[in-house]
């Protein structure tokens, strides 16, 4: 059995991360700074592939992930992969796993390019669907009778649970499905290939078409590639070229939300999620928007390769919601990032080259001036100042001027009022005047009774 508190284990003394918050006004989008932290699972953590396209959790808690390499079950420590057999009609038939979906009696249902199939967890054998084709799965979901409807290739199929019996819908409208949700209150909706939502009415029959392309710019493609239902009345729909759109299930109106990125370029959602009330996470070919849906912002993650806690790739997939609320976030290239519900407790800074981030991945020494400074040495980048009210760092390195420090590398750290004495490794003392921020006299080692021992300087 799956704990998740075993893998939040020791995170919350860990870090955030920084990344950019947008506003979305008309066209433009205003930047904001706002903490995040991820956990990774790759390739070399026991993912069978890094590209996971899709993840589900079972009763019993284990967190179950499709890749182009087979089925993981990951139990908080360790992956059990279930790939194809040749010698075996039990095993899984195709191991590029597409979607996953857990039935009500904690089955699996596993979309694959080559058909859909049947997990027995406890017997740990598949069965493929009869009567359906051996084609790309593209969505699977289940209504309130635990009937399972999916769509492959672009036809749409339910899969009766009561007569184990298969139907294939071949109404008109429904020649070119592309996604597909079910809501709460059992109606099925479907999105197409060529820009339409549709409410299926299951006693007729029949697919009532909605345009939801028609007052939007004109898109390089309309495939609809999800469908979410939000819970209040909407469906959120995610497309290829046009970003997410929000359809008025009663009016049977739509509006695009986001379309274009701050590069201007098209936006390609993949998944959507509700994380809380004021949060809805879009997966996206650009990383991760976060929509707070009090004060209308959009939080981008991005992949950042300094920073080890940012999402491990921009290609997001897939999302799950466990059920102590993290967020489980399928990539094409980066495997897996788990973001937990709870929030650390330190706030960690990246070493970068900008005025946000400090410089140096080395940090010896820290102190804290009068005025409410924060004076931090490292082993290889020097000085950083940092202003905490404003979040910036100013760094401090030599450049053989004798009013700059006279190493890089610093050991100690001492703030004597409008003082600070900086002790170095094998380079002697220096005083910088912290009003001007010079440096204003220099010990090196020597016989005279004012010169040191020895220029290195352990601690102050």
């Amino acid at each position: 059995m799956l704990y998740l508190s075993k893998i939040n284990k020791g995170i919350r003394l860990l870090a955030n991360r920084y990344v950019f918050f947008f506003l979305f006004l008309s066209s433009s989008l205003t930047i904001v700074a706002q903490p995040y932290y991820f956990r990774h699972y790759r390739a070399e953590d026991g993912l069978s592939n890094n590209t996971a396209t899709s993840v589900v959790q079972d009763q019993k808690g284990f967190m179950w992930i499709g890749t182009k390499d087979g089925l993981n079950r990951f139990d908080g420590y360790n992956f059990k992969v279930f790939r194809n057999n040749p010698t075996d009609s039990l095993s899984l038939g195709n191991n590029s796993v597409l979607k996953l979906s857990i039935g009500h009696d904690d089955k699996i249902w596993v979309g694959t390019e080559r058909g859909i199939y049947l997990f027995d967890t406890k017997k740990e054998s598949f069965t493929r669907l009869i009567d359906t084709p051996m084609d790309w799965v593209r969505h699977i979901a289940q209504d309130q009778y635990g009937n399972i409807w999916f769509i492959i290739g672009t036809q749409l199929y339910c899969y009766n649970i009561s007569n184990k019996k298969t139907t294939h819908f071949k109404n008109n409208n429904l020649q070119f499905c592309s996604a597909l949700e079910i809501t709460q209150s059992g109606q099925i909706w479907i999105g197409t290939g060529n820009g339409f939502i549709g409410h299926f009415n299951t006693e007729k029959n029949t697919c009532t078409m909605y345009a939801v392309f028609e007052h939007s710019p004109i898109p390089l493609s309309k495939w609809i590639e999800c469908i979410y239902n939000s819970d209040d009345g909407a469906l959120l729909i995610g497309t290829t070229s046009q970003g997410a759109k929000k359809f008025d299930i009663n009016t049977h109106t739509y509006q695009d939300l986001f379309t274009y990125n701050e590069y201007k370029t098209e936006i390609y959602v993949r998944d959507i999620l509700r994380a809380s009330d004021n949060q809805i996470w879009y997966a996206t070919e650009n990383g991760i928007y976060i929509y707070n849906t009090k004060t209308n912002q959009y939080t981008h993650l991005l992949k950042n390769n300094n920073d080890p806690y940012s999402i491990s790739d921009n290609a997001v997939y897939s999302f799950w919601k466990d059920k102590e609320n993290g967020i489980w976030v399928g990539s094409y290239f980066g495997g897996i990032s788990y973001y937990p519900k709870s929030n650390p407790l330190f706030e960690k800074f990246i070493p970068g080259a900008n005025t946000m981030s400090i410089h140096g991945n080395a940090v010896r020494e820290i102190t804290s001036d009068n005025q409410g400074y924060i004076w931090i040495g490292t082993e290889d980048a020097g000085l950083n100042k940092f202003d905490s009210r404003k979040g910036i760092f100013k760094n401090f390195m030599p450049n053989g001027s004798s009013t700059q420090i006279s190493y890089s590398n610093i050991h100690g750290l001492l703030a004597d009022n409008d003082k600070l004495w900086i002790g170095t490794f094998e380079h002697g003392l220096d005083i910088m005047d912290l009003k001007t921020e010079k440096i204003i006299r220099h010990y090196n080692s020597g016989e005279k009774n004012t010169d040191l021992h020895s220029n290195y300087i352990n601690s102050l």
